[in-house]
């Protein structure tokens, strides 16, 4: 009799850890909506900066760090239907997902190789799946956490304005700009930590730029000698031995010399956050207004910066 009360006591325990276990283990579906934030933020290149077509999302179980899965959804399927997945109701996730790369990304297999995962652009100008963008959220829980899970995008480019002030150059100065280039302009990036080019094989030979009509507005004078503005954009750069720079290619008169037929001027200069620093960070707007004096080839134009995060 004691050992039949044993047993029964026994399969009791048992049957009391499945309930629980099954309780752990039941799913819930889970919506998640992406925040772009940033309104008023659009200029037309990309055409809609907070445009989403595509996305990756890898969900991350925050005690073993390990991969639980990966939902892709192109272009042709996203944003057809709410976005959701199924989930395990109390147990915590870490979420990590990068929009518009254009294609299914390799698996992140686990939350040690998030920091060094490095996505690839193919164009410095390559935006027609949107602008890239990456979100993350730790901590997670389904069924505690009432309403959608939101994650907050944060665009993986700067975004560099830049215009001409010619009111110090000399009355019988023509400078006007055929082309604005981005100079060592990254091809990667890793989403989720700080980034820099991998070295000098990781930036582009000739990087994000703007010519003929599309740089027009640098030609124009909007009053006082300053000109309109034209957008730019880079991958984050941050303490890089491959500094960035903004180069322009220059048709250029004056009453002593000329660039001549077929034959321009070259300005570059070193961009940055101030003075000494070359970095530029992702989802920053940066303003810089470059200040030619006299001849405007003689000496170093100095620049004005404006930094806005």
């Amino acid at each position: 009799m004691g050992r039949l009360c044993f047993a029964v006591a026994g399969l009791l325990m048992i049957a009391s850890a499945c309930t629980k276990d099954n309780a752990i283990k039941e799913e819930c579906r889970v919506e998640v909506v992406f925040d772009t934030g940033r309104p008023g933020s659009k200029s037309a290149d990309p055409s809609d900066e907070d445009a989403i077509n595509d996305v990756n999302i890898f969900v991350f179980n925050s005690l073993s760090g390990l991969l639980e899965t990966h939902v892709y959804l192109d272009r042709k399927t996203y944003g057809k239907q709410p976005l959701g997945m199924n989930l395990l109701t109390n147990v915590r996730y870490n979420v990590a997902a990068c929009l518009n790369c254009g294609y299914r990304l390799p698996d992140i297999k686990s939350m040690d190789e998030l920091p060094s995962f490095r996505y690839y652009m193919v164009y410095p100008d390559d935006y027609s799946a949107g602008m890239p963008m990456a979100a993350y959220k730790e901590g997670f829980v389904p069924g505690k956490e009432e309403g959608p899970l939101v994650l907050q995008a944060t665009r993986l480019l700067a975004k560099i304005y830049l215009t001409i002030d010619r009111s110090a150059l000399n009355s019988d100065v023509t400078m006007t700009v055929a082309e604005a280039e981005i100079g060592g302009c990254p091809r990667s990036i890793t989403p989720f930590s700080a980034s820099k080019p991998e070295g000098k094989n990781d930036v582009f030979s000739k990087g994000f730029y703007k010519k003929g009509i599309q740089a027009d507005n640098l030609n124009r004078d909007n009053g006082g000698g300053k000109s309109g503005e034209v957008c730019l954009y880079m991958f984050e750069s941050i303490n890089s031995a491959v500094s960035p720079y903004i180069q322009l290619r220059l048709n250029y008169l004056s009453r002593e010399t000329s660039a001549g037929n077929g034959k321009w001027l070259y300005y570059r200069f070193y961009i940055g956050e101030k003075e000494g620093n070359t970095d530029i960070k992702r989802n920053t707007r940066y303003h810089f207004t470059v200040f030619p004096h006299g001849t405007g080839i003689e000496g170093n134009p100095s620049w004005k910066v404006v930094f806005t995060d």
